[in-house]
Formats: structure tokens, sequence, C-alpha cells
């Protein structure tokens, strides 16, 4: 952009947004048409001259956090107050906003960050502050999203940590599914896959979002991994959503399924023995099933949601419950 523009595009932000004029005092002063004006402010916003943030307040509803604590057994529930009914978008915005001020208070006292991947584990990452924490590597825990945005992806995920904290990165570099079981052997061979997950299985916390088997809400057909028809197929057989790519029927008990043995993310074993280090995040009622399954298998130790999602969670009752 040529020196003159910047200057132009600077001016009338200022006189816009700090000084108060209207658009049409503007086009006085500078000398152009009303309608000039607002392509020059649209322009200064494109260009990031002008940055625009929005302070959203934060209110937790510690009723519904102690409700989950006590039928659930967290060790920690963080429910965002939305204010009434609110887009998917506007409550992702405000759970990830919660679940980064949870994270941001423990991220100088640890050395491993992990991430997976999800709009809600994308909506925490945005909402990170930016921080210097050069003893701190971020490290992915599950293989990549596929096709999926890279918005969402982990090794984006994992990128942008990385730089708004001011730290290291270290990449899985395979996807989180592949052919067969075969294949996913092969590739845990590979020393710098086979590293990767080591670095992974010593996270201090570890960030993920939460799955579901309804086929609106699936991450792994919006990856492109599966089709609806195998979605269904494991609805069938129980599962209700997954942690990392593991899926858990409504009882949280993990399945023994063939996805699991061409799957590639942090071990089964760690999720299972390290649950408290793990923090969960999910927004909208399609997940609900799901987050009862993961919070009846205590399969986090913190979960981060909004408060119609925990209302309706409170009120759920799944189809049938084995003993």
């Amino acid at each position: 952009m040529e020196n003159e523009r910047a200057i132009l595009l600077a001016r009338v932000s200022r006189l816009y947004y700090l000084d108060n004029l209207s658009q049409n005092e503007i086009a006085d002063v500078v000398g152009v048409s009303r309608s000039a004006i607002s392509r020059i402010l649209t322009e200064a916003r494109k260009a990031g001259i002008v940055r625009i943030e929005v302070h959203q307040p934060l209110l937790r509803d510690e009723a519904l956090e102690r409700a989950l604590q006590t039928r659930f057994g967290l060790l920690q529930a963080a429910v965002v107050d939305t204010g009434g009914t609110v887009s998917t978008s506007e409550a992702l915005y405000m759970v990830g906003q919660m679940a980064a001020a949870l994270i941001a208070r423990h991220l100088p006292n640890i050395s491993v960050l992990g991430i997976s991947w999800g709009t809600a584990v994308a909506a925490t990452v945005e909402a990170l502050p930016s921080m210097e924490l050069p003893q701190l590597l971020v490290v992915q825990v599950i293989g990549a999203a596929g096709s999926a945005s890279n918005l969402t992806d982990t090794p984006d995920l994992a990128v942008r940590t990385a730089q708004k904290l001011g730290s290291q990165f270290r990449v899985l570099s395979a996807p989180m599914l592949v052919e067969n079981a075969a294949v996913a052997t092969s590739l845990l061979s590979i020393p710098t896959v086979a590293d990767a997950l080591r670095l992974a299985e010593s996270s201090d916390i570890a960030l993920v979002g939460i799955g579901s088997t309804d086929l609106s809400v699936s991450s792994v057909i919006r990856a492109g991994y599966v089709e609806q028809s195998y979605v269904e197929k494991l609805r069938e057989q129980g599962a209700v959503g997954d942690i990392c790519g593991l899926y858990f029927d409504q009882n949280g008990n993990y399945l023994d399924i063939e996805l699991h043995h061409r799957r590639i993310g942090i071990s089964r074993e760690w999720l299972t023995h390290h649950r408290q280090q793990v923090i969960g995040v999910a927004v909208g009622k399609p997940k609900v099933p799901a987050l009862y399954g993961v919070l009846s298998g205590q399969l986090v130790g913190t979960m981060v949601m909004d408060k119609p999602t925990a209302e309706h969670l409170l009120a759920y009752v799944p189809n049938s419950v084995s003993a």
C-alpha cells in the first residue's frame, strides 16, 4: 500500500472512530463523497489499520457449576451465562473466552500444552491472550483433521497457539485416521511420529473438544474421514461421542471398534490415567448425549460449556443405562 493512501485511511479512521465525526462531516473535511468515506473505512479494516475489539463480560452460573460437579464428580466446571438466546457462534466465542482464561492462569507454570482440534478448541485458541512463554511447548495430541477447515485443524491450531503464547510447537505429521491398522502401525513406527506422541503424553494440560455422533455436528464427517453411514453404524454400536477420536458409550466406556486400530493420536491409557489434566470444551444441545457420556465416565477433569448446554445436560435422560 502506498504511503499516501495509508495516511488517508488512517486519517479518515481517526476522525470517525476517535473524534466521533459523522461520515458526512468527514467527507466535507477530506473533500470526497460520503460513499467514498464508507469505502475508505471498510478498506482500513481490511488493511489492518483499524482493529475493533469487543470485550465480552464473562458471567458464570455457579449454581449450574456446582450441580455438574456434584452429579458427575468433575474436578472443575465452568458454565458461561450467555445472557439469553444466542447463536452457536456467539456461544462458542464466549465459551472460548472462558476456557482461555482458565488455561492462561496455568500456562506460566507448565511445560507442555496439548491441543486437539475442532470448533470449540479453535474458539479457545483464538481467545488466548498474547504472552511470552519461551519455556512452553505446544504439541498436537491427535493427527490432522483431514479436509476440515484449517481454522480448526490441529497443526494450524498448534502453530497459532504457539504464536500467541510466544512458545515452541511440535506438530504430529500424520492424519487422525488412516486406511487400516497396518498403515497405522507403520506410521507409529516412524521416529518423528512416535516422538511427537511421546511429547503429547507429557502434556501438563490437554485441551480437547468433545466429538459427537449426532450427524449434524460430527467432526469426522466434517473432516471428510468417514461417510454418514459409518457414523450411523457407530451409533448402532452404542457410540455417543469421542475424545481425540476415541469413541465411548453413554456410560463413558471406550468402545472396542475397528476405527480405533487405524487412529493416530494420544493413547487411551494416557487419557484414562491423566483425566485430571484434560480440559474439555463444548457448545450446543446436539453435544448433550456425548457430554453425558464424557462426564458419566469421568473422562475429563474440567468441563467448560454454555448455560443452555448445561441445563439440557442436567435434564438429559439417556434412552437406556446399563447397570
